[in-house]
C-alpha cells in the first residue's frame, strides 16, 4: 500500500444524550477521525476512540494525537505495510496505546477493502448482511434506567449494556 497522505482531524460533537457515571456526567465527546489517502486517491477511515480525560482508560485524545503524529506514522511512513495485518508487528516496537495504534490499523483496513472493491465487514471474515444494534444505559437511577430501557426497545435495540458502579449495581440489576 503506498500512502500518499495521512491526517488525523479532532472532532467534538454533543451528545444526543448525555450519561452518568460514577465518576460524573458525559455531554460532549471528542475523538479523532484518521484519514489515509494512498498514491490513487482512495481513503480509508479509522476512528480514535480514547476519551479527552483518562477516566475511563489510560489514553486521551491527546495522547493519542501525540503517539500517532510522532511514532505511529512516522514508523508507517518509514516502513510501508502491503497488508493492513502488518501493522500489529510494525507498531510491537511501541508499548501500550492500543487505541492510537487500532485508529490507524481501521483507516488501512477501510483503504485496503475500498481498494479491493469489498464490503470492510467481508474482508475482515463477516458472514451477516446486518448486525443488531446496541445501546449504553448510564444513569443515576433506576426509573430513569427502566424508562431508556423501554425507550431503545421500542426503538428496535436488541442489545442493551447498562453502567453500573459498586452500591448501585445488585438493586439496579434486580428493579430492571
Amino acid at each position: 500500500m503506498k500512502l500518499f497522505s495521512i491526517t488525523l482531524h479532532v472532532i467534538k460533537m454533543p451528545l444526543r444524550s448525555p450519561f452518568m457515571t460514577h465518576l460524573g456526567s458525559v455531554a460532549e465527546r471528542e475523538g479523532i477521525i484518521v484519514e489515509i489517502t494512498d498514491e490513487d486517491g482512495v481513503t480509508g477511515y479509522g476512528e480514535g476512540v480514547a476519551f479527552s480525560t483518562p477516566w475511563y482508560t489510560e489514553e486521551t485524545v491527546k495522547t493519542s494525537l501525540h503517539m500517532m503524529s510522532d511514532f505511529l506514522i512516522p514508523l508507517l511512513k518509514h516502513r510501508p505495510v502491503s497488508h493492513p495485518d502488518e501493522t500489529l508487528a510494525l507498531f510491537a516496537s511501541i508499548r501500550g496505546n492500543k487505541m492510537a495504534k487500532a485508529a490507524l490499523e481501521m483507516a488501512l483496513w477501510d483503504l485496503y477493502a475500498k481498494r479491493k472493491l469489498l464490503p470492510l465487514s467481508r474482508v475482515l471474515g463477516g458472514t451477516q448482511e446486518r448486525i443488531p444494534a446496541g445501546v449504553v444505559i448510564a444513569t443515576d437511577s433506576i426509573s430513569s434506567a427502566i424508562e431508556q430501557i423501554d425507550h431503545y426497545l421500542l426503538e428496535g435495540y436488541q442489545r442493551i449494556k447498562l453502567k453500573i458502579h459498586p452500591g448501585h449495581d445488585i438493586s439496579v440489576l434486580a428493579d430492571i
